[in-house]
């Protein structure tokens, strides 16, 4: 009786051990089941994250953007020539009479602007263009609009030749057009998006700008403003305070008279040959590029130097008045009037006499044509003395 009871018992506790195995079993299976699950969220969660992140990637829609808006003017722009190309070139010769005080005004798709001054307060447009276009000219009195009215306002390019009184003031904007200016003795104003911009004269303000293409002044006089993006900037015999910006060209100026002269540019060289005047300022600047500045024999100015990777050299021997962090020092050449600052930093900086910048800027500004030689007064045949015999 008491063997079976104990047998029983024995029995029992085996069942309930193997009950609580069981259940045990089941709970890590559940614990594991739902670490997995957990797991299994998390990179569900990180998969969406990482999907709307591409989703909404700003940086790659703002490149298809960009790409389409290159699309689209490459599409306008064949759109135009494919337009002109199917209809007939024509010319355009309008007379227009003007009171001084008027200003030119010319706004242009595409094409060549030449412009000469004469002594005629008359204004001569000659323009070749298609067919389907007309040119619009509005005389508001001070001022003379000059545009072209394509088909269904289509843009096409024109060539424009045009004839103004010397007094005029002129105004050009255009998107892919060289611009050349000749003659004149007012202010000019000219604008291109693509193209060179030539000018030759103009009084007063003188304001050049060009992106994909040179700028070139001769002979002007008055606030002098230059800027390229992506070419070369020249100022070559004209007066005046002068501004000079550019990024990837260079800056070469020959035969200046500034009492203030201010150029920069990121990569390019820079070269200076003119006349300083005494309390004149003077800033060249360039990030990767050289300096070179001409002065007169016996220069007056103070000078300030900054250079990072690069060397320095002067013609004059100097006197170090004041030194500072890096590469920077101050010197004076004869009274200081002048305040030259000059600052490269990746490039030497140079200061010689006039005549050798103008040697180390030849083949950058072409030399002043040579005075023809006067031509030797012929012998004075000699005088008869006495009569004959």
């Amino acid at each position: 009786m008491v063997g079976s009871i104990c047998a029983g018992r024995r029995w029992g506790w085996l069942f309930l051990t193997a009950l609580a195995l069981v259940a045990l079993g089941f709970g890590y299976a559940g614990a594991g089941e739902h670490a997995t699950q957990k797991e299994h969220k998390e990179q569900k969660d990180k998969d969406e994250e990482k999907d709307l992140e591409d989703e909404f990637d700003t940086e790659e829609i703002q490149r298809q953007v960009q790409r389409e808006v290159v699309r689209a003017r490459e599409a306008r722009r064949a759109l135009a020539r494919t337009y002109s190309s199917q209809s007939t070139v024509v010319r355009t010769d309008t007379t227009i009479q003007v009171k001084r005080g008027a200003r030119l005004m010319l706004t242009n798709f595409g094409g060549e602007i030449s412009v000469l001054g004469w002594s005629r307060d008359v204004v001569r447009i000659n323009a070749e263009h298609s067919s389907r276009v007309s040119i619009q000219v509005e005389d508001l009195g001070t001022t003379l609009n000059v545009r072209a009215q394509g088909y269904r306002t289509r843009p096409t390019p024109v060539n424009y030749e045009i004839s103004v009184p010397v007094w005029m003031p002129v105004s050009f904007k255009s998107l892919e057009s060289d611009i050349t200016v000749l003659g004149t003795k007012a202010e000019v104003e000219a604008e291109t998006v693509k193209g060179d911009v030539v000018v030759q004269g103009g009084v007063g303000r003188i304001r050049l700008y060009s992106v994909e293409g040179s700028v070139r002044l001769e002979k002007g006089k008055g606030r002098i403003e230059l800027t390229s993006v992506n070419d070369e900037v020249q100022l070559v015999d004209s007066e005046g305070d002068v501004q000079i910006e550019a990024v990837n060209g260079d800056v070469d100026m020959d035969q200046v008279r500034s009492p203030a002269v201010d150029v920069t540019t990121v990569n390019g060289d820079v070269r200076f040959l003119g006349r300083m005047t005494d309390g004149g300022r003077y800033r060249l600047s360039t990030h990767n590029g050289d300096l070179l500045l001409g002065l007169s024999e016996k220069p007056n100015a103070t000078v300030s130097v900054a250079t990072f990777n690069g060397d320095f050299q002067s013609k004059w021997p100097i006197e170090l008045q004041r030194t500072r962090g890096g590469r920077r020092f101050e010197f004076a050449l004869g009274s200081g009037s002048a305040l030259i600052e000059l600052s490269s930093f990746e490039g030497d900086i140079r200061m010689l006499t006039l005549d050798d910048v103008r040697k180390e800027m030849e083949g950058h500004v072409p030399p002043t044509p040579p005075v023809p030689p006067t031509p030797p007064t012929p012998p004075t045949p000699p005088t008869k003395k006495g009569g004959s015999k």
